[in-house]
């Protein structure tokens, strides 16, 4: 007995069955159950581009979120040891960012905490430096 498959231009398989001993050979056609008309197909693309989109703003927020909750507590001990060195504006602004930064987290919005966690970055490199230079 031998058996062959093929699945044409269409998506349908065709299953020859050949009995080797009589020649004998039987063709079964196999259409699939589920027929999918175009716009259903289109709809399905767009509903999973459109999860693609969530499911990337949801990365984003989850990525900026760990390096924010990783900043926030460095930053606050940051400020409590070298502080003093920073002028009141460095403070204040690094303060504003600080709460910006917040106020994302709590409104889960990614794009917002992204670019705040990018802004208290910048803002925090002077008190690095100090920090750094308090350690020697």
């Amino acid at each position: 007995m031998g058996v062959q498959f093929e699945i044409d231009a269409d998506g349908i398989l065709h299953v020859l069955a050949r009995d080797t001993a009589t020649q004998e050979e039987k063709t079964v056609e196999i259409r699939s159950v589920i027929d999918v008309a175009d716009a259903k197909v289109e709809k399905m693309i767009g509903e999973s581009v459109e999860h693609a989109f969530e499911d990337m703003s949801d990365r984003i927020f989850t990525e900026a979120k760990l390096k924010a909750e990783e900043m926030l507590p460095a930053v606050e001990m940051g400020i409590l040891r070298v502080g003093h060195l920073l002028s009141e504006s460095e403070k204040s602004n690094i303060e504003d960012i600080r709460l910006r930064v917040r106020e994302a987290i709590e409104q889960r919005n990614p794009n917002m905490l992204k670019k705040a966690v990018g802004e208290l970055d910048d803002a925090t490199q002077s008190l690095a430096t100090l920090l750094l230079e308090s350690l020697n």
